[in-house]
């Protein structure tokens, strides 16, 4: 399994020069620590940690993760392009919410994917804004 992510990072960094050239964070699942580390040896092992960062990502409550991203597409700042992400499209679809309307922590892989991976530009790009207030 590591060693298929390591390919599939250095494969892509192959084709797309700019990768290597600019670096690239990978955020993984913050419970994962000896495997963001493993990750993290192999890459230097290979000659990918100059380029190749595995960290882990910040996992804030659902209902703050909805917002910032509610707040961010009012703002013009995001946006999804569902032709090119059909499995996030059908997870937001079929997304379950309990009986206070907070979405449930269930079949959200893509979901959490997502807001893992723009958590920390979610935090900045929100800054300042009263999230509860955006809610309609």
């Amino acid at each position: 399994m590591i060693a298929d992510i390591l390919d599939f990072y250095i494969k892509a960094a192959q084709q797309y020069p700019k990768i290597r050239r600019n670096g690239m964070r990978i955020y993984v699942d913050y419970s994962a620590t000896a495997i963001i580390e493993y990750l993290n040896i192999e890459a230097k092992n290979r000659g990918a940690d100059k380029w190749l960062y595995f960290v882990s990502c910040i996992k804030y409550p659902i209902r703050q993760r909805i917002d910032h991203f509610t707040l961010a597409m009012r703002l013009g700042k995001f946006f999804i392009d569902f032709k090119k992400m059909p499995s996030l499209c059908k997870e937001l679809q079929n997304a379950q919410y309990d009986d206070k309307g907070d979405r449930l922590d269930i079949n959200d892989h893509s979901i959490n994917t997502k807001e893992y991976a723009l958590a920390y530009e979610m935090l900045k790009l929100t800054r300042g804004y009263d999230l509860a207030f955006q809610r309609v």
